[in-house]
């Protein structure tokens, strides 16, 4: 027997102020080091805005870059941050009609997953606060119970969720229909991600994707908050 399966992308897409714009200013965070990641990620930023650098390249450089505020953290003091950000921080940037989505999709039996480039602890504070079934991401990297400041593996962009799903099925013995199922993001860089089911849903999408998806008659979620 194969399952629907619904997959949703978070920054842009369930929620409407990328998440990175509270974990920065938290009071935990050292602002030192963020400016200092901020230069370091100069070259990357001009050079996505003049076509030299991708954006699945632009976002691994910018995870990469986050993973080494969080360097000596202890994985409760991590969790604390991200916890406090999705469910307070955020409260008021979740899109109504994406929620309704989910909610819909979990009454009809499929397998929702939240995917995304950011650290899977954020990932499945995400998951918890929506009701998903599972959260995949970037691994953050701990040595014991302490963060190491870097990312696990590769980081989990473009393509690689299809793969990170894929995988996150078979380890689950569940056997997908992705003809029936059901994919939502905002973003050029998860193009991969909507063409890998037979429902694709650009949501909230950027200009590039809102393109695409009228080039490929692909169903479009837009509107206001409501």
């Amino acid at each position: 027997m194969t399952t629907t399966v619904a997959l949703f992308d978070i920054a842009g897409t369930i929620v409407s102020i990328n998440p990175w714009v509270f974990i920065l200013v938290q009071p935990e965070v050292n602002q030192s080091k963020v400016r200092w990641e901020k230069i370091r990620f100069i070259p990357t930023y001009y050079g996505n805005k003049l076509g030299l650098v991708g954006d699945v390249t632009f976002r691994h450089h910018w995870i990469i870059g986050m993973a080494r505020l969080f360097k000596g953290w202890k994985r409760q003091s991590v969790h604390k941050v991200f916890d406090r950000v999705v469910n307070q921080e955020l409260a008021d940037a979740y899109y109504p009609k994406v929620l309704d989505r989910i909610a819909y999709h979990k009454q009809q039996g499929h397998f929702v997953i939240l995917v995304s480039g950011m650290f899977d602890m954020l990932v499945q504070a995400f998951a918890e606060r929506v009701g998903a079934d599972i959260g995949l991401g970037t691994g953050l990297a701990f040595d014991g119970d302490v963060c190491a400041g870097k990312i696990t593996g590769a980081s989990l962009m473009g393509a690689r969720k299809v793969d990170a799903v894929k995988q996150a099925l078979a380890s689950r013995q569940i056997q997908a229909d992705f003809t029936q199922s059901y994919a939502y993001a905002d973003s050029v860089s998860d193009i991969p991600l909507l063409a890998s089911v037979g429902h694709p849903v650009a949501t909230y999408p950027e200009p590039k994707l809102q393109t695409h998806a009228e080039n490929q008659g692909w169903d479009i979620l837009n509107g206001d908050m409501s």
